[in-house]
């Protein structure tokens, strides 16, 4: 009897994110109209979900969203990097999706295409007595070895652990650094047919490479 709840309840999570990849609707301006023209600069742009621990910023954070029609929430792990003028980008990470406390369905998404960069200025790590062990590695620019804020926006694609083809959806990560002359909400919007996820936690970070 267990089992067979368990597969009536992995047929439904499977269903419901399916459905959500396949409605109709329009994309949340929260994630399409907040982005101005990507911005053509030389550099390769990395981007990562963070978390810090014992004063040192780490790729690999959580970053969470929320519907605030649904009450849905989304759970993301990721990073990838990005060639704007190239107008390519490559990445991705995990995902859980939740509603009312309940898993719905989990899996990996992966970046299928790059959609625009805007790239923020004057924000800094400067004085936060962070260590930032998640980009300023080797390949850094050295004229400009510091993250910055901005606006990166993605299409992905999620593939459900239950298995399928998976469904389409746009991503845009924000990271606003202290004293960055531009205003934006930390973290992530994400579309998925009519689902749209807004920022309710976590952070992200750049860095310009070489």
């Amino acid at each position: 009897m267990r089992s067979r709840l368990e597969l009536l309840s992995l047929m439904i999570a499977v269903g419901l994110l399916v459905a959500a990849g396949s409605a109709t609707g329009s994309r949340s301006q929260a994630a399409t109209t907040a982005v101005s023209p990507h911005e053509q600069g030389g550099s390769f742009i990395r981007w990562d979900l963070v978390l810090i621990q014992n004063g040192v910023l780490l790729a690999g954070g959580v970053d969470t969203g929320t519907d605030p029609v649904t009450g849905d929430t989304i759970a993301l792990t990721g990073s990838g990097q990005s060639e704007p003028r190239e107008r390519e980008a490559v990445g991705g990470g995990t995902f859980v999706h939740m509603h009312a406390g309940r898993v719905l369905a989990r899996g990996v998404y992966y970046v299928t295409d790059f959609v625009s960069w805007k790239r923020f200025h004057h924000g800094t790590l400067r004085g936060a007595g962070l260590i930032d062990a998640a980009g300023n590695g080797p390949g850094a620019n050295p004229d400009e070895n510091e993250p910055t804020s901005g606006i990166l926006v993605l299409r992905v694609h999620l593939v459900p652990d239950s298995g399928g083809a998976g469904v389409d959806g746009l991503l845009a990560i924000h990271c606003h650094l202290p004293g960055t002359v531009e205003d934006t909400e930390e973290g992530f919007f994400l579309d998925v047919g009519t689902l749209h996820f807004a920022p309710a936690g976590g952070m992200t970070i750049f860095h310009r490479l070489r």
